[in-house]
C-alpha cells in the first residue's frame, strides 16, 4: 500500500488552484473598472441631457449610472463576502 504525504497533496492543491485564484480576482477587477467608466460616462452624459432638458436622454443616462453602480460595486460587495 502506497502511502501519500498530506503536505505534498496540499500544496499540489494550491498550486493548482492559485491561477484561478489569481483569474478571478482579475475578472472582479475588470469588471469593477469597466463599471466605473461606464459610470462616468453616464454622469456625463446625465449632465449634458440635463442641460438641454431631454428627457428621454436623462431616463438613459440614469439606468446607465445604476448599472455602472452596480458593476463598481460588485467587486467590493465580493470582497466583502469572502470571494
Amino acid at each position: 500500500m502506497k502511502r501519500i504525504n498530506v503536505l505534498t497533496a496540499v500544496t499540489d492543491v494550491d498550486a493548482v488552484l492559485k491561477p484561478l485564484q489569481n483569474l478571478k480576482i482579475l475578472v472582479i477587477s475588470v469588471i469593477g473598472a469597466v463599471g466605473l467608466i461606464v459610470l462616468a460616462k453616464n454622469i456625463m452624459e446625465f449632465a449634458s441631457a440635463f442641460q438641454a432638458n431631454d428627457m428621454p436622454t436623462m431616463s438613459s443616462a440614469l439606468k446607465g449610472i445604476v448599472a455602472g453602480l452596480l458593476m463598481a460595486g460588485i467587486s467590493a460587495v465580493l470582497a466583502f463576502l469572502g470571494f
